[in-house]
């Protein structure tokens, strides 16, 4: 099988193929970012990556050519809810007809697109052009981590791998007493008690992510391992970059056990 993947980032994708136990011959990947690809060069070493997606006629077979899977978490900041929602609008989210343009030519047997909770008349642009309805998936079914997604796909997915696994905050950091989580900037979603879910980790600057607070008002911010865990990566994926990078990269990628679990329905297909 050979996949492309676009917008890769830390390819969690392949992460996702290992844990479901599906095998692939090549894995081609469209990255930008270096601390991104350093940590992709570091896992998966064999990945075989074409640079930025504006350019991939320069790599049209690479791109077209036997591809049985695609996938894409085209950038999501111009539909986010936290920023200023220009939708189709915004540069990075045009990036979206990048993918369409790969799409139509490699016509692949299977595809996956990842998004963020949007309007429903941006949500239905896109369904019009794919031709699927979305399934909307919160990875706190999986983490303990509140990730409200909308994902694309033809991929047959078996709803029962996503019960709730009561994953709570108290797993990831241990039994501290009166912990809470404080948000702050544009993370926003009220205080969470550390028994339950922490809001969602984003890629912003810490000043506009979230404390952990104690009964004496210590504050902290969470470890990278932790976060690591909460988006259900191995533990030091992230290595060998800046700590601001990891953070950032870590709050830029997939939970994991989602896109794993919706692997999974390649296998049944």
């Amino acid at each position: 099988m050979n996949v492309l993947s676009i917008f890769d980032g830390i390819s969690c994708g392949q992460l996702a193929l290992q844990k479901a136990s599906i095998n692939y011959d090549k894995y081609i990947a469209s990255e930008i970012d270096r601390h991104s690809l350093a940590v992709t060069k570091r896992n998966f070493p064999n990945t075989i990556n074409i640079g930025d997606v504006n350019n991939w006629k320069e790599n049209f077979s690479l791109c077209t050519d036997n591809i049985d899977l695609l996938l894409a978490g085209s950038p999501c900041q111009g539909f986010s809810k936290s920023g200023q929602q220009l939708n189709f609008n915004d540069k990075r989210s045009k990036l979206f007809f990048k993918f369409m343009e790969i799409f139509k030519e490699a016509k692949p047997k299977y595809f996956l697109l990842e998004n963020v909770v949007m309007k429903k008349e941006w949500e239905d642009i896109i369904t019009s052009y794919l031709n699927v309805s979305p399934i909307r998936i919160n990875s706190s079914l999986v983490s303990c981590q509140n990730r409200d997604r909308i994902y694309w796909t033809n991929i047959p997915v078996d709803k029962s791998l996503f019960e709730d696994k009561s994953v709570m905050l108290k797993d990831i950091i241990g039994d501290y007493k009166g912990i809470y989580v404080y948000p702050r900037g544009w993370n926003k979603g009220g205080l969470k008690g550390y028994k339950g879910k922490c809001p969602t980790i984003t890629c912003s600057s810490w000043q506009y992510n979230f404390f952990i607070v104690d009964n004496n008002n210590n504050k902290r911010r969470f470890t990278v391992e932790e976060c690591e865990q909460i988006q259900t990566l191995p533990l030091g994926y992230t290595e060998g970059i800046p700590q601001t990078y990891r953070y950032k990269t870590i709050g830029n990628s997939w939970t994991v056990d989602v896109i794993s679990n919706i692997f999974k329905g390649i296998k049944n297909g």
